[in-house]
């Protein structure tokens, strides 16, 4: 019966004329946050800044395959990424999929200075391993191939920076080593499996400046375990704490 009451409250206060704008506003998303929950959904209150921020969507709409959607876990990505503007190193970017994420950090960074560096097969993911398996039939697996973007696509779409980037064609990790003598202020990985994951901190962890980032997309993902695990594995004896926020992003500062 209470539930009932409630129910109906909520309905008459998302949908009648004379109600307070601030109640009717409150009550619509009420509504649909409830719906949401049946299907095992989050809906977020959409009284908040970032879904208009007028920055973020003037750098979007600069991206070949923009839409008028603000992506959370892009916009995330801009923000963090401007902590890195104004230090010294170069950044990467670690499976570049169609480049909206390098899109993102270079729009971020300051159009001065250093080299962006983009690492990727261009064939998709590899082979996936135990660490990769998901226990959960509604979830989707991934397979030898998953995400596949060809070079071309990405480097029309990032043609806006095509001076300050380079590209290297391979399978993580094999081509680290032509950079070696380099350091970063900000490393994007978003490889989606534990092993290249995991070969990537150990490359370019030592040669972080002190305040960068490393952000991994897929920390939060529960279709991918195996970067979960190796973000927790390799972060468990140093000193910085890997910070999961909201969107799924993980990422750290150094130290």
């Amino acid at each position: 019966m209470k539930r009932i009451v409630i129910l109906t409250k909520l309905v008459f206060n998302a949908f009648f004329p004379w109600v307070d704008p601030v109640k009717k506003q409150s009550a619509r998303f009420e509504l649909i946050r409830g719906g949401a929950l049946l299907f095992n959904i989050q809906v977020y209150n959409n009284l908040l800044w970032w879904h208009e921020d007028a920055l973020y969507k003037k750098m979007w709409s600069n991206f070949p395959m923009a839409n008028d959607k603000v992506h959370e876990r892009r916009f995330n990505l801009f923000n963090l990424a401007k902590l890195a503007k104004g230090l010294k190193g170069d950044s990467a970017e670690c499976g570049v999929f169609r480049g909206a994420g390098s899109h993102i950090i270079l729009s971020a960074l300051s159009s001065e200075g250093n080299n962006h560096h983009i690492f990727d097969s261009f064939e998709g993911l590899s082979v996936p391993e135990q660490e990769d398996l998901v226990n959960d039939n509604e979830l989707p697996k991934w397979e030898k191939g998953d995400l596949s973007e060809g070079e071309s696509v990405v480097k029309n779409n990032l043609s806006l920076f095509s001076e300050r980037i380079k590209f290297y064609k391979g399978w993580i990790p094999t081509r680290y080593c032509e950079i070696s003598d380099k350091t970063f202020c900000l490393v994007h990985i978003d490889v989606d499996l534990y092993q290249p994951t995991k070969d990537t901190l150990m490359f370019f962890y030592p040669r972080l400046v002190t305040g960068g980032l490393i952000i991994c997309d897929d920390y939060g993902s529960k279709t991918c375990p195996g970067a979960t695990k190796a973000m927790d594995e390799f972060f468990e004896d140093k000193p910085e704490s890997v910070i999961h926020l909201t969107s799924g992003t993980g990422f750290i500062v150094k130290s």
